[in-house]
């Protein structure tokens, strides 16, 4: 469901994104028809979906998949439904994928009752005909994509891990805290396990490929234990940072939870100057009590730097390598033909030598400050430009301009608006621009195409 105040009129231009979240459901144990008639112990679900509204606004209303629709679906499993653990694997992967078309991919577990022989297959036919019926192992793990067909794998253990030239990972702070939407738990804190992985696309010097610590409990609290590498002091702070403000809570959804943290970091990492030195953060949050039948749901949300509207140091560098800077324009129109107009705008651009790289979905939304007046069309792009930031306002009035912009309100009606929002990794202050766009952050119409 899209959010009430706005409503998508196209895609964007973007590829493949990074970003996204992993939503889990680890050792669910299963009815006893269904244990009986399978052989199946217990259950894990893991899928990977992409971030969404929710991640923002902390509403679990505007999830498009959250554990506990995939929890309920485990619970009406049946023995009829599967004679073989393969076969259930699989209707579980289907159903899970069918939740949202937002699903990229489901895996499914299936832990296995040592040395079970299923009533069905006990006098060795299957159907009513003879069959030699092979021991499955331990544990089968079934992997599914929306596009594709069944992944089957034998496994003794399912995990997932970021790829990165460098990752630095603090596994298993617990902590108790207020997180989640039913009334127990907005009265009493409940244990959570936070997880945290940094990543930079450039090991430091001397720096081993990956480094990871396991929890060091002291008389002073969480310490990790730290790597010996010139610039560590940085990874221990964000993660020691992240740590403290996690035990904060008042969330209601793990989503947002997890974004929030993940946000900090990036926050941290800039307000020390050497934002340069993280690419994406990934947080796990854990929730052991989520479900008696289970022994957790869990969270993991990847996030980047562009995800939260700042600078992509690596991206800045290789257009400043070409001699061109790079920068984010919202664009917006309430009169006449909307979408033409934001068009003939882009188009401008191109003719004055802006280069359009990737440009966001449009999005209808209503006025948000002078509300009596008709509803805009908004969206975002990416430019390369040789102008500094305030040639290229004078570029970007002029468009205004030429295209008839008359300003008779302030934050009125107008058939073209055209905002510089970032310019590489700037921060302008001068009578006539701001850098980053002083309202930015308030406004939901200008971040979700430029999360986009």
């Amino acid at each position: 469901m899209l959010p009430s105040w706005s409503r998508q009129l196209s895609s964007s231009s973007r590829g493949p994104h990074p970003a996204g979240k992993r939503i889990e459901i680890v050792n669910f144990l299963v009815n006893d028809a269904v244990r009986k008639i399978t052989g199946v112990e217990s259950v894990g679900v893991s899928l990977r979906t992409h971030t969404d509204y929710a991640d923002l606004v902390d509403d679990i209303s505007h999830t498009t998949v959250n554990y506990s629709r995939i929890v309920d679906q485990l619970r009406s499993l049946s023995g009829a439904e599967a004679s073989f653990p393969h076969s259930l694997a699989t209707n579980i992967a289907d159903h899970v994928l069918s939740l949202s078309p937002s699903i990229a991919e489901a895996k499914v577990s299936l832990t296995l009752i040592p040395d079970f022989v299923s009533p069905r297959v006990a006098n060795g036919t299957v159907n009513g005909s003879s069959a030699s019926i092979p021991r499955p192992s331990r544990q089968i793990v079934v992997h599914k994509s929306q596009a594709a067909s069944v992944d089957l794998a034998i496994a003794k253990q399912a995990s997932t891990s970021l790829s990165a030239p460098f990752s630095y990972t603090v596994e298993g702070y617990q902590f108790n805290t207020i997180v989640g939407v039913l009334k127990t738990e907005r009265q009493k804190e409940q244990p959570i396990i936070l997880d945290i992985t940094l990543s930079s696309s450039e090991a430091p010097s001397g720096a081993p490929e990956n480094v990871k610590i396991g929890n060091h409990e002291t008389s002073n609290g969480f310490q990790p234990l730290a790597p010996s590498l010139d610039n560590h002091q940085l990874y221990t702070h964000i993660s020691e940072s992240i740590q403290q403000l996690a035990k904060k809570s008042s969330f209601y959804t793990l989503e947002a939870y997890s974004s929030r943290l993940a946000s900090h970091a990036f926050e941290v990492a800039d307000e020390h100057e050497l934002g340069s030195s993280l690419d994406s953060v990934t947080i796990r949050l854990r929730k052991p009590d989520a479900f008696a039948d289970a022994e957790y749901a869990a969270v993991s949300t990847t996030r980047t730097r562009t995800d939260f509207g700042r600078p992509d140091y690596a991206k800045i560098d290789e257009v400043k390598a070409r001699g061109k800077h790079r920068a984010f324009i919202a664009l917006g129109s309430n009169m006449g033909d909307r979408i033409q107009m934001i068009e003939k705008a882009c188009q401008e651009m191109k003719k004055r030598g802006i280069k359009m790289v990737r440009t966001s979905g449009l999005w209808e939304t209503e006025a948000m400050y002078v509300t009596d007046q008709d509803p805009f069309v908004n969206g975002a792009c990416e430019i390369e430009t040789s102008l500094s930031p305030l040639d290229l306002l004078d570029e970007l009035q002029a468009i205004e301009n030429a295209m008839g912009r008359k300003k008779i309100i302030d934050k009125g009606p107008r058939n073209i608006d055209l905002d510089i929002l970032l310019y590489d990794a700037e921060v302008v202050q001068h009578k006539r621009l701001h850098i980053p766009h002083a309202l930015m952050l308030e406004r939901e119409f200008v971040l979700r195409p430029l999360c986009e």
